[in-house]
Parts: structure tokens; C-alpha cells; sequence
């Protein structure tokens, strides 16, 4: 598991029962100690990360707002993108330690935890697959237009008459179709 910086650890065996609040920013160093292939650059993401603690769970909230710049799924130019999203996690303290997707169970020998890899895959989770300018007007038009005879602008019609398709089928093949049927 990638280890991250001390900067998104939570020491909340210090903390008293209730609400706390902290603030992580995480810019486009974050992204690359991870090493990983990104499409987006020049990012700010801020998570805003409300944790309610009470004697047997830790509930964490976590809202981020930010933007980066990604690729146009279009036209490939790029373009502003707005990350947004909200999402919780539950840790439970229990015998041993646990990490499942929406459930962690911390032993009682821990008394922090990092919240790297969560702000990570939260960011992750709020990009879609596709990122497209919102008016294709604002779309690279030359790129567009070189690419325009390779694209498939309409749907071919479906022939619907079979029986024409029938007869240019090579006689030795209408044999494998007769068996289809017969399973029918």
C-alpha cells in the first residue's frame, strides 16, 4: 500500500467525543509521488473532512470542490475541469485491524490514521470517464474537421428484409442455418 505524507494523518486519540474539522489540499506534487499516469495537470482540490467521533467509531465526511485541467474527450484540447463530490467513510475500533471499501476497523494499538488514499480514490471517484467541452463550439474546429471524415456521423439502417440476404448466401453455408433453426 503507498505510503503518504504525515501532512493527511489524524491523531484522534487526542481528539474528545464529538465534531472536529480539518481542511487537505492536494495539488498536482501529491499526484506525482504517487507515480501513477494521469490525464490531469495543473490541479487544486480541496477536501473539506468532518470527522465525528464517538467511544466505538469514527465517522468521516468528506466534501471536495477543486479543478485541474484535462483533455477534451472531443477535440483533446484542454480544458477547465471542476472536481465535486461527497463521500463517507466509517471506521470502527475494534480486535484487529480491517480495510474494506466502506468499512475499516482500527485495533486498539492504533491512534492515528492517514487519510492519504482516501483523498486519492475520492478524487478518482469524482472524475467521469468522459470529459467534453460543454458547447462543441468551444472545441478545436481544425482538429475536429481533420478528424471529420473518420468519424461515423450516422447509424447504417438495418435491412430489414432478410430474404434478399438469404439468397447471397453461398449454398454449402445455408445448411449451418438450417441447423439453427431446427434448434430453435
Amino acid at each position: 500500500m503507498q505510503s503518504f505524507d504525515k501532512t493527511f494523518e489524524i491523531n484522534f486519540s487526542s481528539l474528545k467525543t464529538g465534531i472536529h474539522e480539518f481542511k487537505f489540499v492536494l495539488d498536482d506534487t501529491f499526484f506525482d509521488q504517487l507515480e501513477l499516469d494521469r490525464e490531469f495537470k495543473d490541479s487544486e482540490i480541496e477536501f473539506d473532512v468532518r470527522l465525528d467521533k464517538s467511544e466505538n467509531m469514527l465517522t468521516f465526511d468528506f466534501t471536495l470542490n477543486g479543478e485541474a485541467l484535462m483533455p477534451c474527450g472531443r477535440c483533446t484540447d484542454d480544458m477547465a475541469f471542476e472536481f465535486d463530490g461527497e463521500y463517507r467513510q466509517i471506521m470502527k475500533f475494534g480486535e484487529e485491524s480491517l480495510r474494506e471499501d466502506e468499512l475499516w476497523v482500527l485495533s486498539p494499538a492504533e491512534y492515528k490514521v492517514n487519510l492519504g488514499s482516501l483523498l486519492y480514490e475520492f478524487s478518482m471517484l469524482s472524475i467521469p470517464t468522459n470529459v467534453f467541452h460543454e458547447n462543441e463550439e468551444d472545441c478545436n474546429q481544425e482538429y475536429l474537421s481533420s478528424i471529420s471524415d473518420y468519424l461515423l456521423t450516422e447509424v447504417p439502417e438495418e435491412d430489414e428484409n432478410n430474404e434478399e440476404n438469404d439468397e447471397e448466401i453461398d449454398p454449402r453455408w445455408s445448411q449451418l442455418k438450417n441447423l439453427k433453426n431446427k434448434n430453435n
